[in-house]
């Protein structure tokens, strides 16, 4: 009877050995992964952390923990992790310390608890840089001059600056030298000389007592128009085929421009009563340090006058309104039949 027992136990041990042999192997898929990776993108506040992940289980996710020491103190967002496929997984965190070392680590959730986290991996920030010049903007810009604005900031005892400008980001032209202290300041630079209705470039340029120059980023601004004033050169006006021509002189300085509406009227007798006649206008375009003449066609009624007016002349009243802020050009003219 114990022989019999010891046969049936023997061959029930080999049937579950078999069992346990036939079974098909676990693969890599069907195991959780995970690995820590390296921190990318690393600045002075910023970094990207990475790691690769899987889990086969509904419901799982990942995070990284991560600090200044190895109890880390604060996670990412938990993120679904879904397939049993190996995958890459990051995460991007902010906030940082420059010039700090950070531990961190990858960690995936089950439903039902915490597989044991990836290794511990470090990164350190890169410290905040020594100087800093960053270009502002330009303002009070007019036809010929602007004011430049910056800020610098630097650790550097006895830094110096200066702005660069110019037509291209070649610059070619810079303000005088200006002596500052440490820390944050603000500064800023009058140029002038500048040509109207132009694009130029600048830059805050930093020169460390100790250390190479920071360069600001470009910036840029467009001056204004600038106008000249506008003269009549002469009042003396022939009529020629019906036609006037107004001389008149731009005066200002290099890119100034002089331009309004020309108008001209005489007042005459019409059934005993007087009147003023339009006797026709143009437009004025011109730049300074020229001379042009407006021309247009006398109305009608005008010309009527001038052939009937004693020896030819004919008195009229010029006035011009201008573009700018030159006040309206109003004088007498006489028109001289040819």
């Amino acid at each position: 009877m114990a022989l019999c027992r010891l046969r049936r136990g023997l061959l029930v041990v080999g049937l579950v050995l078999l069992a346990v042999a036939c079974a098909p192997a676990a693969s890599l898929a069907d195991s959780p992964v995970v690995l820590t990776g390296a921190a990318t993108n690393v600045t002075s506040s910023s970094a990207v952390l990475n790691g690769m992940a899987s889990s086969n289980i509904p419901g799982s996710t990942y995070y990284f923990q991560y600090g200044t020491s190895l109890e880390y103190g604060t996670n990412t967002t938990p993120t679904p992790l879904s397939g049993d496929s190996v995958q890459t997984v990051s995460a991007s965190i902010t906030g940082l310390l420059p010039g700090t070392t950070y531990h961190f680590r990858l960690v995936i959730a089950l439903p039902y608890g915490e597989l044991d986290p990836g290794d511990d991996v470090t990164f350190t920030t890169p410290a905040t840089p020594g100087t800093v010049a960053t270009t502002g903007q330009a303002t009070g810009v007019t036809g010929n001059s602007a004011e430049l604005n910056g800020v610098v900031n630097t650790s550097d005892p006895k830094p110096q600056w200066l702005f660069e400008y110019g037509r291209t980001r070649a610059y070619g032209r810079e303000t005088s030298v200006h002596a500052t202290g440490s820390g944050l300041t603000v500064v800023s630079a009058k140029v002038t000389g500048l040509s109207p209705t132009t694009i130029y470039h600048f830059r805050l340029v930093v020169q460390q007592s100790q250390g190479p120059t920071a360069d600001g980023r470009d910036g840029f601004f467009k001056t204004a128009q600038t106008y000249g004033h506008a003269t009549v050169h002469s009042r003396r006006l022939k009529i020629r085929h019906g036609t006037a021509s107004i001389p008149f002189t731009c005066a200002g300085t290099p890119g100034s421009v002089c331009d309004g509406q020309v108008s001209l009227k005489t007042r005459a007798r019409v059934h005993k009563h007087s009147t003023i006649i339009g006797c026709g206008h143009g437009k004025l375009a011109m730049k300074a340090g020229h001379r042009r003449s407006v021309a247009f066609k006398l109305g009608p009624r005008c010309g009527s006058l001038l052939r009937r007016a004693p020896h030819g002349q004919l008195s009229a009243t010029l006035i011009a309104v201008f573009s700018s802020h030159q006040p309206r050009l109003q004088t007498h003219v006489t028109l001289l039949k040819s």
